[in-house]
């Protein structure tokens, strides 16, 4: 290991490292040039994207500002008829209430006609004994107004 290692490079290798290092230097020039106009390249594509979506979004804006105008608009009419049908619900409940108080009535009603049909009919049970009670006291009464006619006229003997 006691040998100069210096010596194996060759005399101008300084010169050498120099020259590629200038090669590198002008190849990496070259290519940043060539990146640099390719960005500036990508840069105008991206000017005129964005231009053409600017351009666009003029185009739709006045069409999705109707659609929002009008979804607002149906918005309103929807909570109008969301508030009708509540009272309309409420009205309806009320309603309700009442016709079940007017069934309970009926319901009452049939109860006292059944009674008062019942009524009816015992009365006219006893109208009909009543009826026949006072013709047998009629019966009654032509045979005894006979047998008081025969009574106070004796038929006369022949």
């Amino acid at each position: 290991m006691g040998e100069d290692t210096t010596q194996e490079f060759p005399q101008n290798s300084l010169a050498i490292i120099l020259a590629r290092f200038e090669s590198m230097e002008g190849s990496l020039r070259s290519d940043l040039g060539t990146l640099s106009s390719r960005m500036d390249s990508l840069e105008s594509r991206f000017t005129a994207l964005d231009e053409k979506v600017d351009r666009r979004l003029m185009e739709t804006r006045p069409i999705w500002q109707q659609a929002l105008a009008r979804l607002d608009s149906i918005d309103t009419r929807l909570d109008s008829i969301d508030t009708r049908l509540d009272s309309i619900e409420a009205r309806l409940d009320s309603l309700e209430s009442r016709v079940g108080s007017v069934e309970s009535q009926m319901e009452l009603l049939v109860k006292r006609f059944d009674l008062v049909e019942e009524d009816f009919e015992n009365i006219s049970l006893k109208f009909r004994s009543f009826q026949k009670d006072l013709l047998r006291m009629q019966t009654q009464d032509e045979r005894l107004a006979d047998r008081i006619e025969k009574l106070a006229n004796p038929p006369t003997a022949p």
